[in-house]
């Protein structure tokens, strides 16, 4: 995580891209080349196909979205009949992906979405969820 910080210092001066000291990816913003760095750079594959006898598995949620419409033509949105085998032991909510439940445990489970959507029913827990949703669906 050092690398991020001074991959970040390095970015004042060339003020076009931020790049990975380790694989040379550059990124536009710092927050992104931060993700890079954490989650995904020398690391294992943290998101996995849940289809019987598929294998895939891949470091980006979005490429693990891309690979299940591709190859099986589901929208991972739409996944009711895919198993989801971590569930949360609070409250009983499931999910197909281990980091998905993380993210539950860690800053839903338990609080209430008080920011609601303006065009449809859609509630949200930080008023940045609800800005990229409006974003993706309504603009």
């Amino acid at each position: 995580f050092l690398a991020a910080q001074e991959a970040v210092g390095a970015h004042r001066d060339s003020q076009d891209y931020y790049e990975c000291p380790n694989c040379s990816r550059s990124y536009k913003y710092a927050r992104n080349l931060k993700s890079h760095l954490k989650y995904e750079c020398g690391k294992d594959p943290r998101f996995q196909c849940r289809y019987p006898s598929c294998h895939f598995k891949t470091k980006q949620k979005q490429s693990l979205k891309k690979h299940v419409m591709m190859r099986h033509g589901v929208n991972l949105c739409n996944m009711a009949n895919i198993q989801k085998t971590f569930k949360c032991e609070k409250c009983n909510t499931s999910y197909a992906v281990l980091s998905s439940l993380k993210r539950h445990q860690n800053f839903e489970c338990g609080r209430k979405k008080f920011n609601q959507c303006v065009y449809c029913c859609a509630k949200y827990h930080t008023i940045q969820e609800l800005q990229s949703h409006v974003f993706k669906k309504h603009s």
